[in-house]
């Protein structure tokens, strides 16, 4: 890390307002410094290879190759930088790309300054394990599932609290379905998804459809 253990930070977001933001935040918080700003995936891919960031706050949708393959690219040429993904929305299908992508946490961009202060630091983390959230922690092991031998994956079946139906509704929502989409797939009613949906919510003791989703896909049950 920096000199006096500062986290140098690069943020790309093709927003000015908001990088700027950004930049006015992070350059008065201790133990943090702005070290690049970029606008776009492809600027960010060249910066983050010359002046190696620790982390980088990148927006998902940008112009050109966007948030998602910028991460990628990154990844693949310096894997040791951390990417926490910046996006408007709880998009569920766009938080499990990023995480394939190589993303270590993402951020809504409504959430306050300290969960995003928390993401960043929870990114640089490597003993964390603690299940992503729609403000923003860490993506770890997001792909263990695909991962798991026959053996362990029986084991992870066992263990789940779901039914298979709760398993085949969670599927669709990390496909991005929304409930009336789901309830025409299933042929069954929109209140029964919605049912449903709440009932995983309390045995998974989670609040939202994408922490239910990542937990789900971390234990290797859907």
């Amino acid at each position: 890390m920096a000199e006096k253990n500062k986290i140098r930070v690069m943020i790309a977001d093709d927003h000015s307002m908001f990088r700027e933001g950004l930049v006015s935040i992070i350059s008065r918080t201790p133990n943090m410094e702005v070290v690049g700003e970029v606008k776009s995936g492809e600027e960010a891919f060249e910066k983050a290879k010359s002046i190696l960031p620790d982390v980088i706050l990148m927006d998902i949708q940008m112009p050109g190759i966007g948030g998602i393959e910028a991460c990628k690219k990154i990844k693949e040429a310096v894997p040791g930088i951390k990417i926490v993904m910046l996006t408007v929305a709880d998009d569920v299908p766009s938080v499990f790309e990023s995480v394939k992508a190589g993303a270590s946490g993402y951020v809504v961009k409504h959430a306050s300054f300290e969960e995003l202060e928390k993401a960043i630091w929870t990114s640089l983390d490597e003993q964390s394990l603690v299940p992503a959230v729609a403000t923003g922690a860490p993506l770890r092991d997001f792909d263990r599932a695909s991962r798991l031998n026959d053996k362990s994956r029986k084991l992870s079946d066992r263990l789940c609290p779901l039914t298979n139906r709760e398993r085949e509704i969670l599927s669709l929502v990390s496909e991005g379905k929304e409930n009336k989409e789901i309830a025409y797939i299933l042929s069954i009613s929109e209140n029964t998804v919605k049912n449903h949906i709440s009932n995983m919510f309390q045995k998974l003791q989670v609040n939202d459809r994408t922490e239910a989703v990542v937990k789900c896909l971390k234990e290797g049950w859907i």
